[in-house]
């Protein structure tokens, strides 16, 4: 990956990839916000780009995560966990 800032990556962008991976299903990253499957598309791939590197890998019609969505993944729990704790927000 890039070496890419906190601030260069739209905290729902990490939100909707954190509840795609949860639920190990791409296409339902999207649930609970108020954002169709094609947005949750869009977020992924603008988080490639900005990040320099795929997040999942697809094959014969199934998404699997690369090793920089699970890296990622840990990542973005920790920065909304904070943002959740975060007084005043």
């Amino acid at each position: 990956m890039s070496n890419v800032t906190a601030a260069e990556v739209p905290l729902p962008y990490l939100d909707t990839f954190s509840k795609g991976r949860r639920v190990e299903q791409f296409h339902r990253g999207g649930e609970g916000a108020p954002i169709v499957a094609g947005g949750v598309s869009q977020r992924v791939q603008a988080l490639e780009v900005t990040l320099g590197t795929p997040l999942f890998k697809r094959q014969g019609g199934r998404v699997l995560l690369s090793d920089a969505a699970r890296n990622l993944y840990d990542y973005a729990q920790r920065i909304l966990d904070l943002h959740r704790e975060a007084p005043g927000k």
